[in-house]
């Protein structure tokens, strides 16, 4: 571990009890340009809050359902150059007992991801989707429209277009620009399974084809009154083969990150490493697998250029890329009691000195168990 690893301040902070009867897991993490905080959680009573990163606490937004534990946020807090905030949501159409939610253990953590498996092949059978916006100022969320086939796994913002762009069952990306009307699907952003939408600083859309393919979508819309979005796709560039000592390929992409000089950053689902991709060039390369786990989700860039990540089930450890340089060790995720993060779900950058990770149980990979309490909100303070 580096000298640097001791200057980390890590702290845990725990959302009210009482409001996350259902579980709660912080699968979703967004910082506002006002250096607002907002959590989405799955699996528990209310599924937004704001989180005040000056006093160290934490709001509901009156987001309440009827069914807790079933309705579940990922990556799906998605903000446009007007501020306003997408809230994507998906719901199980049946109830959810309490020994199958996601925090529930090794048994209930199993049965709740063989359940997962089969609501993308269900369609909107077996979930609920649904859309909100949280427009800026504004206290209420609207909704907007609900119902499509499967499970929402990550939104991103499109500024070309105009429009927000929505992955369901982890392949099915579609489209939806505000005020005209319902989303329309676009294009299968691969046969893998993606945990986020990657867009360059031109638009493009970038994901993992069959094999090592790294492809690119390009959306147009054609000339004419009425007209819908469309996407050509191109292959554009082609990942390393997978580090010696791992066998299995990639099978998705679990984060996305872009920095300030344009370059993009991911996490390889499966293969557990993170790579770099120009996405001028289309040129590409593994930067170093962190841990032995098959997850790489918490990814982010700071304001200065510094690219931050999380490895690890049980324990995670933050990991580190500077500008032109390579991956880093910072240290465990750790706080002051000696309680360790389990998992990171999502990573924020709120300033060059603060992180923020959302504690998340994985669904595909129950061991070690998870720990039987609620996820936390993990408070970073980097090194100067």
């Amino acid at each position: 571990m580096t000298p640097e690893a001791s200057k980390i301040e890590v702290r845990r902070y725990e959302l009210a009890p009482a409001k996350l009867a259902g579980g709660g897991l912080i699968s979703a993490l967004h910082a506002n340009r006002e250096g607002q905080l907002f959590l989405g959680l799955t699996g528990a009573d209310e599924v937004l809050w704001r989180y005040d990163t000056e006093r160290g606490s934490a709001t509901p937004l009156g987001m309440s359902w009827l069914s807790p534990g079933a309705r579940m946020v990922h990556r799906s807090l998605t903000e446009d150059l007007e501020g306003n905030l997408y809230v994507g949501t998906s719901r199980l159409r049946w109830g959810m007992p309490d020994k199958l939610a996601p925090h529930a253990g090794h048994t209930g953590h199993r049965a709740f991801m063989f359940a997962v498996r089969w609501i993308d092949r269900l369609g909107s059978l077996a979930a609920v989707t649904e859309l909100f916006v949280l427009r800026r100022g504004g206290r209420d969320l609207v909704p907007l429209f609900r119902d499509l086939p499967g499970m929402i796994t990550a939104t991103a913002w499109h500024e070309p277009t105009h429009s927000l762009l929505i992955l369901t069952g982890g392949r099915r990306l579609w489209a939806y620009r505000p005020g005209e009307g319902a989303p329309v699907q676009i294009s299968f952003l691969g046969p893998h399974f993606h945990h986020a939408i990657g867009v360059d600083r031109v638009g493009r859309i970038w994901g993992l084809a069959r094999g090592r393919v790294l492809t690119s979508l390009e959306l147009y819309l054609p000339p004419g009154k009425g007209s819908q979005l469309k996407a050509r796709r191109r292959a554009t560039g082609t990942l390393p083969h997978p580090t010696p000592d791992r066998g299995r390929a990639a099978s998705g992409i679990d984060a996305w990150a872009l920095a300030p000089d344009g370059r993009m950053f991911g996490g390889l689902r499966e293969d557990g490493s993170v790579f770099t991709l120009d996405p001028e060039s289309g040129t590409s390369a593994r930067l170093g697998k962190p841990a032995p786990e098959p997850r790489l989700s918490g990814l982010c860039a700071a304001p200065d250029g510094t690219i931050y990540l999380t490895a690890g089930i049980g324990r995670v450890t933050l990991f580190r890329i500077p500008p032109g340089g390579r991956l880093e060790l910072l240290g465990p995720l750790v706080d002051a009691d000696g309680t360790a993060c389990h998992a990171v779900h999502d990573l924020v950058a709120v300033s060059t000195d603060r992180l923020y990770g959302g504690e998340f149980y994985p669904l595909d990979t129950p061991r070690p168990a998870p720990p039987s309490r609620p996820g936390c909100l993990w408070e970073i303070r980097l090194p100067s």
